[in-house]
């Protein structure tokens, strides 16, 4: 089931004054390109939470991609579940209800096979019926899903949506997959800070275990870890767990 979080509005991370000057008409490929890595080296990346970063990252997308007014995101959970965790505005939302309503779209194609999914015509696509008069009824005539992949890492999916069909061309496949990979980029970097603050966490707790039972036991320091690695094993426990028992009792 997905879980629609509350969207927080969070002001735009980069400054589009110089970008402004350039029309969407008169744009080629690489003027595009060129707009698309001002806004990336513009935007925030000490955000405070992920969520804000990828949101900024939707936000600078729709601002960049020709013909995109609305953008969201779409996380894989460890258990394969998708979960919203951006949306530009209600549109993004309203595809939520929609996905968990169904379970089927565009977006939840993109995040599984990894592979960009286009939606040209709402009205006259045919292969998510439920998915596609939900978007239909929210006004979105086309629909571009990215996945969000980086180093081999998958995330899930980024979706540009536009009120009118027939948009999304070849110049916002390009610059969308930018979008995603940045976004990608920023939830890998956020998952190895995670990965490393959890290791150090480990580390701290292990290493009070071992002083309790150095100072109970009048043991060394690797005999201490010995009897945590024995306890470890006949409980079948992982040794974070042995040694967050013995440090607190209480959990």
């Amino acid at each position: 089931m997905i879980v629609a979080r509350e969207i927080v509005a969070v002001e735009p991370a980069f400054v589009a004054r110089e970008i402004v000057a350039v029309e969407p008409a008169s744009r080629t490929l690489a003027e595009l390109a060129a707009v698309s890595a001002a806004m990336l080296q513009s935007l925030d990346l000490r955000r405070p939470t992920v969520d804000a970063t990828v949101l900024a990252i939707a936000e600078s997308a729709v601002a960049a991609v020709p013909g995109a007014e609305s953008c969201g995101v779409l996380l894989l959970n460890a258990d394969g579940t998708p979960e919203p965790r951006a949306a530009t505005n209600h549109v993004p939302v309203g595809i939520g209800t929609i996905l968990d309503e169904t379970g089927e779209g565009p977006c939840l194609l993109a995040a599984h096979a990894r592979r960009t999914v286009h939606v040209e015509d709402t009205a006259k696509d045919t292969r998510w019926p439920g998915y596609l008069s939900g978007a239909c009824r929210l006004g979105v005539g086309s629909v571009l899903c990215l996945p969000l992949t980086v180093n081999g890492n998958h995330f899930g999916s980024m979706s540009l949506y536009a009120e009118r069909p027939h948009v999304f061309g070849a110049e916002a496949e390009v610059l969308g997959a930018m979008f995603a990979a940045h976004a990608a980029a920023a939830m890998s970097g956020a998952n190895q800070e995670r990965q490393f603050r959890g290791a150090l966490d480990t580390r701290d707790v292990i290493g009070q275990a071992k002083g309790i039972l150095m100072e109970r036991h009048h043991v060394t320091a690797d005999q201490a870890f010995g009897v945590l690695v024995e306890l470890s094993q006949q409980t079948n426990t992982k040794l974070r767990v042995v040694a967050e028992h013995l440090v607190d009792p209480s959990l």
